[in-house]
């Protein structure tokens, strides 16, 4: 993927998302409640992403989507409406006081990289999602932070933290 960006063939855009408080959850129903937790994180990535590019499991909590051919217009709109649609995901866990139902929010680093920007390889661009992550770590949690990689050598749009709309926005698109 960063072969096609370097040569100008495709975009790429890569999301670090990262579980919020995830440990407490560990703590207080174990670590098989927190598998339900990350199987259902897992399940509604496969479900927005499809075959439009790929997921991995990248620690403890983290996940990295990898999603070539993106257009710019659309990127913003995607990582609103997966942060929005984590945010929402009610997950049932089976503790010894019953059924209790759960919620997360997580913590996303966006990098997208234009098509010819200067993308040396993945290591590179995972740094750049982890630092946007840890940038919305640190501040609030529950939101997502990006930075732009241009076709132009040494220019790196600002990074933004935001905080998602309480909108629904439209399914991650194929363009």
């Amino acid at each position: 993927a960063c072969l096609n960006v370097r040569s100008g063939q495709k975009s790429l855009t890569v999301f670090l998302i990262d579980l919020d408080d995830f440990q407490v959850i560990n703590d207080r129903y174990g670590n098989a409640g927190g598998n339900i937790v990350l199987e259902e994180i897992a399940d509604l990535l496969h479900s927005l992403i499809k075959d439009k590019g790929c997921i991995a499991r990248y620690g403890d909590d983290e996940f990295v989507v990898a999603l070539p051919g993106q257009e710019d217009r659309y990127v913003l709109q995607q990582v609103k409406y997966l942060t929005d649609q984590i945010r929402q995901l009610e997950i049932t866990i089976r503790s010894p006081q019953g059924r209790e139902k759960v919620q997360i929010t997580a913590s996303i680093g966006m990098v997208y990289c234009e098509p010819n920007a200067p993308v040396s390889n993945a290591t590179m661009v995972l740094e750049h999602a982890d630092n946007q992550m840890y940038s919305v770590k640190n501040n609030s949690k529950d939101g997502f932070s990006y930075i732009v990689l241009n076709a132009i050598p040494q220019k790196v749009s600002q990074a933004v933290d935001e905080k998602p709309a309480d909108i629904a926005l439209p399914e991650i698109s194929p363009h």
